[in-house]
């Protein structure tokens, strides 16, 4: 290659490792405009993708506005939650996942049972009256139904959840070590012995103060509901 020729490319290799310099330098230090920037971006990334089709094998069934015209406020009797678990599974659902927590006894009917035939107590009622009363007071019971149902179905995944402790353990171990590798880092640990030198977190100091969380309590479902579901699974979510 001709001097001249070598000449005439090297200021553009000089501002092609710039560029490469800059860009790197940038992603280093990772200003908050950047993330901002970052975050517009991908917001537009899905408005100009525009909606998806959700898959059509998975149904979320909602206690919304127009479930609760129809069958009144929430909490609703655990019969109505039998009696869908029984359309859900006639309906050929795979799987019956609940989201919502069943772990105190539903008194609801019992109540209303009981304070009917309290207030037509001080009546003279019929003894046919009176026996069918008490009949449907012994029959109350709708976590009973709620279980029969789940265990004909034997598709029912119930829900627990966990209490964590409040605020981050200052029990935590001491961070002892040297940085761990990692491809995502940026830095190399010249400080690690040779067989763990290699690209690190940044944020090696930090390490261990924020450790998993630990759970003082798990809440379960009724032993009767627990009994009959087929599964159990956790609904908290940690941000």
């Amino acid at each position: 290659m001709a001097p001249r020729a070598r000449t005439a490319r090297r200021p553009t290799l000089l501002i092609a490792l710039g560029i490469i310099a800059l860009i790197g330098a940038v992603w280093y230090v990772a200003p908050n405009f950047l993330h901002t920037i970052e975050f517009n971006l991908y917001d537009q990334h899905f408005r100009l993708r525009g909606p998806r089709v959700p898959n059509p094998q998975v149904a979320i069934v909602t206690i919304d506005e127009a479930s609760l015209v129809v069958e009144g406020r929430w909490p609703w009797s655990r019969s109505v939650l039998a009696r869908l678990v029984r359309r859900l599974d006639e309906a050929g659902a795979a799987s019956i996942a609940f989201d919502v927590l069943l772990n105190e006894p539903d008194q609801s009917e019992r109540k209303v049972v009981e304070r009917l035939r309290q207030g037509l107590g001080a009546r003279a009622l019929d003894a046919g009256v009176r026996a069918e009363l008490e009949k449907m007071l012994a029959e109350a019971d709708p976590d009973a139904a709620l279980a029969a149902a789940i265990r004909d179905s034997g598709r029912v995944v119930l829900a627990s959840h966990f209490r964590f402790s409040d605020g981050v353990p200052t029990d935590t171990a001491e961070r002892v070590g040297s940085p761990m590798k990692s491809a995502l880092g940026v830095r190399l640990a010249t400080d690690a012995p040779p067989a763990n030198r290699g690209p690190a977190f940044t944020n090696f100091p930090e390490r261990g103060l924020y450790p998993p969380p630990r759970a003082r309590e798990e809440r379960f479902p009724l032993p009767s509901l627990m009994a009959a579901a087929a599964s159990i699974g956790h609904v908290n979510m940690i941000p």
